[in-house]
């Protein structure tokens, strides 16, 4: 006996894939991954020894920015005096 899988599992939902948060994203984050990318044509053009050690040390530097850049926005958002006193009243309750 066939069963159509639809009969068993039911109809899909569909829908949107979920947001990604890009509030971190600024232009020192942006100066930096343009930096990256740039280093990488550059290394792909002509594979030597120092464009592998530029291409490394801007990649470095972009991973920097950008956790620079999320930690700073995330400690504001998480962080601030009113949602710490929630945070508190909560704790009490």
């Amino acid at each position: 006996m066939l069963v159509h899988e639809a009969d068993v599992l039911g109809e899909p939902q569909g829908g949107a894939p979920p947001c990604k948060d890009t509030s971190w994203w600024n232009e020192e984050v942006k100066a930096a991954i343009k930096i990256k990318r740039n280093s990488y044509r550059d290394l792909k053009k002509n594979y030597d020894g120092v464009s592998f050690e530029r291409y490394k040390l801007a990649k470095k530097e972009a991973k920097k920015a950008v956790q620079n850049a999320r930690a700073k926005v995330y400690k504001e958002m998480y962080w601030t005096p009113k949602r710490l006193k929630m945070i508190y009243i909560e704790l009490l309750e």
